[in-house]
């Protein structure tokens, strides 16, 4: 272990503790990255006339970064245009975001820490686009840090903080 576990944790259970190998040292600085997506958004879907798939792909289908069990990682220096999953960051850990502008059409969560995403930090972020939820985590994410954070969506829709647990 790194650190003192965050809990006291029964030992009438027996636990155990595992290795998770992870990508280490995954740096992606000063790029700009764009799509083609068309800007056809409804968070999950709604009105219900559209089909599952393209419910799916509103929803999801169009990530710009998605970081997946990464360590002592960064995103710096980053221009996003028109995805509705800007940033993504699941199962990581010590993982700086910082310095990043996002443009472009709605989208579903800009900013997501997922599954046992921890002591990761976002810092100096503009979104400039409507997104349903503008921040969100789930999972068992805990010690995110989230920091001078600048919602400028010129629509002025309201927006979620969508932390599932």
């Amino acid at each position: 272990l790194v650190r003192p576990l965050l809990y006291n944790c029964p030992l009438e259970y027996d636990p155990a503790i595992f290795n998770a190998d992870m990508l280490e040292d995954i740096h992606i600085r000063h790029l700009r990255i764009g799509s083609r997506w068309n800007g056809l958004f409804h968070h999950h879907g709604m009105p219900l006339y559209y089909t599952i798939g393209q419910a799916q792909e509103m929803d999801y289908g169009w990530n710009a970064i998605n970081m997946k069990r990464t360590a002592h990682s960064t995103v710096e220096d980053v221009e996003i245009r028109n995805f509705t999953n800007p940033i993504y960051i699941q199962d990581s850990r010590e993982v700086t975001v910082q310095h990043v502008d996002v443009s472009g059409y709605d989208g579903h969560q800009a900013l997501k820490v997922y599954c046992h995403t921890c002591d990761c930090t976002f810092y100096d972020i503009i979104l400039h686009s409507h997104f349903a939820d503008m921040m969100g985590g789930e999972g068992n994410a805990y010690a995110n840090t989230f920091s001078h954070i600048q919602y400028l969506n010129p629509t002025f829709h309201p927006v979620d903080y969508d932390f599932h647990s």
